[in-house]
């Protein structure tokens, strides 16, 4: 599991444009903002005709790292794994959002396989085991239903038995200690704080990390 805290982009605005004559203030927030609307919004609509898949909601994409895939999304959890970009049968399914999860949820699934036979979209994931790895590639970035938004992940952990971070239903005073509890499992410390109010993203995949093969189901989280 790679588990994510949403991180507000902060840009220094110029504060306009001087020429001999006058001073201008040109709105580069609201072109900005445009022009980033715009493009989200590109990236899905190439993806679903390439696809032909109206189930294509987004993309996920990490730095430096070879990720950078169309996320799908069903009328349940079972479809896409077992199902490509495209609908058509593969073991090796796709990367999803889980059912339940739309683009206001405070908290975000999104599911995919690793595996040591063919090259899928997550088998990268597993470099995380690595702190330096983590050091070097500690943003995600997600287009979610025309938003472009950054995660920065703040915990990194191998759960076999524990699978209530599956659990969407979660109050605002257990938030936290939600929140606190993830932390408190990654492989080492990320330095990162987390905060009541922030959204989180957890990335699910299978773990072959050999401490835990004695393990029926294990996920990196």
């Amino acid at each position: 599991f790679v588990i994510l805290s949403n991180v507000e982009a902060r840009r220094a605005n110029s504060s306009g444009l001087l020429s001999l004559i006058v001073t201008f203030k040109f709105p580069w927030d609201i072109l900005f903002a445009a022009s980033t609307k715009i493009f989200i919004g590109l990236v899905i609509l190439l993806f679903s005709p390439k696809y032909n898949n109206n189930d294509i909601i987004g993309n996920i994409s990490i730095d430096g790292t070879g990720i950078d895939e169309a996320i799908l999304q069903s009328s349940d959890n079972e479809y896409y794994l077992s199902h490509d970009n495209y609908g058509n049968y593969d073991k090796y399914g796709s990367v999803f959002l889980d059912y339940r999860c739309n683009a206001n949820s405070k908290k975000l699934l999104i599911f995919g396989h690793s595996s040591i036979r063919v090259d899928t979209p997550f088998n990268n994931l597993e470099k995380y085991y690595d702190k330096s790895y983590y050091q070097e590639h500690p943003y995600i970035n997600i287009t979610l239903n025309n938003e472009e938004r950054k995660y920065l992940i703040f915990s990194v952990y191998i759960e076999p038995k524990d699978f209530t971070y599956m659990n969407l239903n979660i109050d605002d005073e257990t938030y936290e200690q939600h929140l606190i509890k993830y932390k408190g499992k990654s492989l080492y410390a990320t330095d990162v704080d987390i905060y009541k109010d922030d959204n989180i993203l957890i990335l699910q995949t299978c773990s072959k990390h050999p401490d835990y093969q004695k393990y029926e189901n294990k996920y990196l989280l």
